[in-house]
């Protein structure tokens, strides 16, 4: 019989290489994601460097010491395959794409001022500001979480200060549209000669916004170590407003109600 030693060595490469990950395929567009970090995973909580901390660790953007501008632009291609028990097979195609800007900006001037950096990461879709997809039927497959997120438009601002002894803090904003929407279908006989120039259709949009705090700290104390920590706040974002129907003296009441997890909460510790 042979015995088998782990030393700590080993048994730290096991247990990472079991511990299952998550992966946030669109999870950094809205957040000025750059290359490098795309490359990484967004595992950046604890890197500096470029406009990715914006979103990710606002107080990385700290470490810029000079002004830098990213641009992004993406597509994607969305094709689903589903069918219900004794239905025919459903199928869904889709385009998704967007583009965006971000920005940091160390403040000029004396010494203690320059510590001050300022950032802002700004996302828009390919069409419209807003897109809402509220299904008809409540067995339909949807992704909770990020099933239309690149759909939105999103701006996250940021403020970072370094002090000294390699301590960077940091503290942003995000914020994405909320749309209001109330209906109101109704028929008047008198408005015309056919049925269909009775009917009326009333429509009113309303955007307005919600917001989420971001707040992280990240700690450098020699060039080749860092160590960050931040904590994004949460954007549930909503579609709703009142459909009434009416002909004659019936009047029928469906309110849209529709539900998306922009973002949910997150705390996030990384090494770099």
């Amino acid at each position: 019989m042979r015995r088998l030693k782990l030393g700590v060595p080993a048994l730290a490469l096991a247990s990472a290489w079991l511990v299952p990950g998550v992966a946030f395929a669109d999870s950094g567009a809205q957040d000025g994601e750059s290359a490098r970090a795309a490359a990484l995973a967004d595992a950046v909580t604890a890197r500096e460097g470029d406009t990715s901390a914006i979103g990710f660790n606002p107080a990385g953007i700290a470490d810029l010491d000079r002004t830098t501008i990213t641009l992004l632009g993406h597509a994607a291609y969305l094709h689903l395959d589903w069918a219900r028990p004794g239905e025919a097979a459903t199928t869904s195609d889709r385009a998704i794409g967007g583009y965006g800007v971000s920005l940091v900006v160390p403040l000029p001037g004396p010494d203690w001022l320059r510590r001050v950096h300022l950032g802002a990461a700004v996302h828009v879709p390919s069409s419209g500001i807003i897109t809402v997809e509220a299904a008809t039927r409540d067995d339909v497959p949807e992704a909770p979480l990020y099933g239309s997120r690149l759909e939105r438009t999103a701006a996250t601002f940021a403020l970072a200060v370094a002090l000294p002894a390699g301590i960077d803090v940091g503290i942003g904003v995000t914020v994405a549209p909320t749309l209001i929407a109330p209906t109101v279908v109704a028929y008047d006989a008198s408005r015309g000669e056919t049925v269909d120039d009775g009917v009326i259709v009333r429509l009113d949009r309303d955007v307005q916004f919600g917001a989420a705090v971001r707040v992280g700290i990240r700690y450098a104390p020699v060039p080749q170590f860092a160590v960050g920590i931040v904590y994004r706040g949460g954007v549930t974002l909503r579609a709703v407003g009142p459909v009434n129907l009416r002909a004659g003296s019936v009047l029928a009441n469906d309110p849209l109600d529709f539900t998306d997890v922009f973002s949910p909460h997150e705390v996030a510790l990384g090494l770099a």
